[in-house]
């Protein structure tokens, strides 16, 4: 049996893999670079096509051959027009259709032109099309990656995201009126009439958040490459869908043999401490971790809330509060239950 074993293994066919990584929030640039390194753990030719829309962001992918797109001019407006002026990510109204479809535009401007600076890199299209992938893996969130898999025909396109399924009407699996989870709303909590309805505006907002985010790098495809099927066709011709969702955990919803969760493939194996987290963590009984994300960065939280923040801080001595704070950002620094990173 081990020699049966071992004599499969080595027939075990390695796939030419093409992961496309667009650089702009740190969740998606994760969720796909565990994916380029796992394929390559798994015998797989596997090349990391990284589009920098923000060249502070890690890679992701530590262990795939990189092809790089430098950014384009202007290309992390998404993370930086709110910085712009007295703007307060905690203060906005983030589920109003006018701030949603602005949102979803800011969005599409870094999209667009990162995405114009890879399709017109001299020789680009042409060279990916000529190594002949068996397959592209790309989100369809933002949809370069669906558009160009179009333009280098690999045999498959695997649709993958980091979070829930994106655009699952062009997939076959629709999200529901009645019980779903989506960006703006979680789906469980249908506690009331209203609740019900709140479900249901959230989620024909979430698909105009979608639209307006799509169509103007439609346009830039039908631009430089007249005839480019529409990103829903391209998504609906996929063959696999990998979700980053765990089904035990999730809300039951409709789905598809070729949908395939992968939730929890971004989480590590743990490894123990060094000496210096080890003795931040121990000073105190209790520890909590807080973190706003990559987007709602705490220097710009109006003082009112940064001093509720405090006064809540001061008032749980025991607990060892380790709180993400820009270098430059040094209002919550001295309190002695507060580590900053």
């Amino acid at each position: 049996l081990i020699i049966l074993l071992l004599t499969l293994l080595g027939c075990s066919s390695s796939f030419k893999i093409l992961v496309y990584i667009p650089k702009f929030a740190i969740s998606h640039i994760k969720f796909m670079g565990v994916i380029a390194d796992t394929l390559v753990d798994a015998g797989h030719n596997v090349t990391a096509l990284i589009s920098e829309m923000d060249a502070s962001l890690p890679d992701g992918a530590k262990k795939a051959p990189v092809i790089r797109i430098s950014p384009a001019e202007g290309a992390d407006h998404m993370n930086t027009h709110f910085m712009v002026g007295d703007t307060d990510m905690f203060e906005m109204k983030s589920f109003t259709w006018s701030t949603t479809i602005e949102n979803a535009r800011h969005n599409s401007v870094s999209f667009c032109r990162q995405c114009r600076k890879l399709l017109t890199t001299p020789g680009l299209v042409e060279k990916l099309k000529e190594e002949k992938f068996d397959a592209m893996i790309t989100e369809n969130f933002e949809n370069c990656g669906v558009g160009l898999s179009h333009l280098i025909s690999p045999r498959s396109l695997i649709v993958v995201s980091s979070s829930f399924i994106m655009h699952g009407e062009d997939i076959g699996v629709s999200q529901s009126y009645v019980t779903d989870k989506t960006a703006m709303s979680d789906g469980r909590l249908h506690n009331s009439i209203y609740a019900r309805f709140m479900h249901i505006y959230n989620v024909l907002l979430f698909r105009s958040f979608l639209a307006a985010q799509d169509e103007p790098l439609q346009n830039v495809f039908n631009e430089i490459y007249p005839g480019t099927p529409s990103f829903s066709k391209l998504v609906s011709n996929s063959a696999v869908v990998m979700p980053n969702n765990e089904p035990l955990m999730s809300i039951p919803y409709s789905t598809l043999s070729k949908i395939v969760p992968i939730g929890g493939i971004t989480v590590g194996k743990p490894n123990k401490l060094n000496d210096h987290w080890n003795s931040v963590l121990s000073l105190r009984p209790k520890t909590v971790l807080i973190s706003f994300g990559s987007i709602a960065k705490s220097v710009l939280m109006k003082p009112a809330r940064k001093n509720a923040l405090l006064e809540a801080f001061s008032s749980f001595p025991r607990y060892n509060i380790h709180m993400e704070i820009r270098e430059y950002d040094r209002r919550l620094r001295h309190i002695p239950s507060v580590q900053s990173a």
